[in-house]
């Protein structure tokens, strides 16, 4: 029977993983202090098998009552434009609504909840972007609510996620061995990322890492990057240097949106590990 509690449902967007993870944290954050339930529906393919909820294989939420997307009903949703509709995809919707040229502004107010507004009756909330976490800050505790959005972020994380034991077994497994330090390095260098926000030369990650290895011993350097040129150029100038062995897409173009990635699947859990 569909579940009666009041409940936000987070849709997985066509993004990178990082930036639905964001959009799950925020939704977090507004569920617990709105006092609703949270449902994640990542079902839509992108990271898995198509109609499979892969969120639920990857993660598991702590400290608040989650709901399974397919217990939901859509008899009292917002926005209006899920009415019928709870159980597409983001991206399927936005199709079938004549996929107007994307704009995240007009699409945030279509097909998300202003998280603005803390008194919203409704039964189900629909809600998709990770851009709106500023609007929350009057609902934090006092020792968070004037932090950086970024460590806003890291601390739900702590509060809400944690990786199923699945996950976590690959996670150990990768680091078996290591008693030593280990440095970590995340280094966006898609095209896509450059035109956005600019790319950060090599040079600079190996002054840093240089820095840092005149300082202490390091056992390993962790690169976590969609590129492989720039995995070589570490791995060629740093003997430590290793990776999540995994998929790559051209240098260049985003790992989740090349259509020849043939284990979607594996692909996010690669990205989970590293």
């Amino acid at each position: 029977m569909p579940s009666k509690d009041k409940v936000l449902l987070v849709k997985g967007s066509k993004t990178g993983l990082g930036d639905r993870i964001r959009a799950v944290l925020v939704g977090l954050i507004y569920a617990e202090y709105t006092n609703r339930s949270i449902s994640v529906d990542w079902r839509d393919g992108m990271y898995g098998p198509l109609n499979e909820n892969v969120f639920d294989i990857f993660f598991e939420v702590k400290n608040l009552r989650y709901k399974s997307v397919l217990s939901l009903d859509d008899a009292d949703v917002m926005p209006l434009s899920w009415k019928g509709r709870i159980h597409k995809s983001m991206d399927c919707v936005y199709i079938e609504d004549g996929a107007p040229t994307w704009d995240r502004e007009q699409a945030i107010k279509k097909y998300s909840i202003d998280f603005g507004d803390v008194g919203c009756k409704n039964s189900i909330l629909v809600s998709w972007d990770f851009t709106q976490l500023e609007k929350l800050r009057p609902l934090l505790p006092i020792d968070i609510k004037n932090e950086s959005i970024e460590t806003i972020e890291k601390w739900a994380w702590r509060r809400y996620l944690k990786f199923t034991p699945e996950i976590e077994g690959e996670i150990d497994k990768f680091f078996e061995g290591i008693n030593g330090n280990t440095v970590g390095l995340h280094i966006r260098a898609t095209n896509e990322f450059s035109l956005e926000k600019g790319g950060v030369g090599l040079d600079k990650y190996f002054t840093a890492l240089d820095r840092i290895l005149k300082k202490i011993d390091v056992q390993r350097i962790m690169v976590a990057t969609d590129n492989t040129d720039v995995l070589r150029a570490m791995m060629e100038r740093y003997p430590q240097a290793t990776s999540q062995p995994k998929w790559f897409a051209k240098p260049g173009d985003p790992i989740h949106l090349d259509s020849s990635c043939l284990d979607a699947f594996q692909m996010a859990k690669d990205a989970l590990i590293e």
